[in-house]
């Protein structure tokens, strides 16, 4: 709820977020985050014109694999995603999508094809473009890999606190 209260305030009151925040073309293949634990239902969305809300992760991959889509998996994938098949930093990222009431989620090991160098090389291009289209990007930075999650329990020592201010120069 803290989460969804900043966002609000973001959306809704500063300026700048408001037009930075906006809809945007969604990038080519896209996670429809559903709103159950059950399935997640992934469409490969073309972005010719098509916009909506969306959130991004990104994770550290350190020495484990995690899902991925390549040329073998891309139907399968297309089909669905069981949720519990996801690692437990990409079903955290699922969990705050769905809490924010965010219909999509970006992770690239997922919508870029991780062996298809011409997709890999279009779509890695295109990264920039995604990340700053995002309404928020989750950056699950304090885990080993994408099996650790981020969601749970905190050491206290581990927080900085931050203070957020639109005062740019």
């Amino acid at each position: 709820s803290l989460a969804q209260s900043w966002l609000t305030e973001c959306v809704e009151s500063h300026p700048l977020c408001k037009t930075v925040h906006e809809e945007h073309t969604l990038p080519t293949r896209i996670i429809d985050v559903g709103s159950d634990n059950e399935n997640i239902e992934r469409r490969p969305v073309i972005s010719n014109g098509i916009t909506g809300k969306y959130i991004t992760l990104s994770h550290c991959w350190g020495n484990f694999v995690p899902l991925t889509t390549e040329i073998s998996t891309m139907q399968k994938r297309i089909s669905g995603i069981s949720y519990s098949t996801l690692p437990k930093t990409f079903q955290d990222a699922v969990t705050i999508a769905r809490l924010l009431q965010i219909k999509y989620l970006w992770i690239n090991s997922l919508c870029i094809v991780q062996d298809d160098p011409q997709d890999w090389e279009l779509e890695a291009s295109k990264m920039a473009g995604v990340y700053s289209g995002a309404l928020l990007t989750i950056i699950a930075a304090d885990t080993r890999d994408a099996r650790d999650g981020f969601l749970g329990p905190r050491d206290d020592r581990a927080e900085i606190p931050i203070r957020i201010t639109t005062d740019a120069p």
